[in-house]
C-alpha cells in the first residue's frame, strides 16, 4: 500500500489531499452507513470541521483503485485593526 499526503497554502487558502491505492470502497455505502450507525463517523467530523472553517470535503472511492479525500480551506484575510485611518 501506498498512500500520498499534499498540502498546498495558495491566495485562496489550504488544499488538502490524501490519496492512497488501497482496496477503495463504495462511497454511497458510506453514506448510507453513516447515516444509521457510528460506522462513517470519523469521515462524517473531518467534513463537519472542513464546513466549520467555511471549507469543503470530498471523498472519491474506486474499488480495487484506492480513495482520495480533498479538503480545501479559504484563508481568511486579517482585519486592519492597527487605528491607522
Amino acid at each position: 500500500s501506498k498512500i500520498d499526503i499534499t498540502l498546498s497554502c495558495t491566495e485562496t487558502g489550504l488544499h488538502l489531499i490524501v490519496r492512497d491505492n488501497g482496496c477503495g470502497f463504495d462511497t454511497m455505502k458510506l453514506q448510507e452507513l453513516s447515516d444509521k450507525t457510528l460506522y462513517g463517523f470519523g469521515v462524517s467530523m473531518m467534513r463537519e470541521r472542513a464546513v466549520l472553517l467555511g471549507g469543503t470535503f470530498r471523498i472519491e472511492s474506486i474499488i480495487d483503485e484506492g480513495t482520495t479525500v480533498y479538503v480545501d480551506i479559504p484563508l481568511q484575510e486579517k482585519e486592519d485593526n492597527s487605528g491607522d485611518d
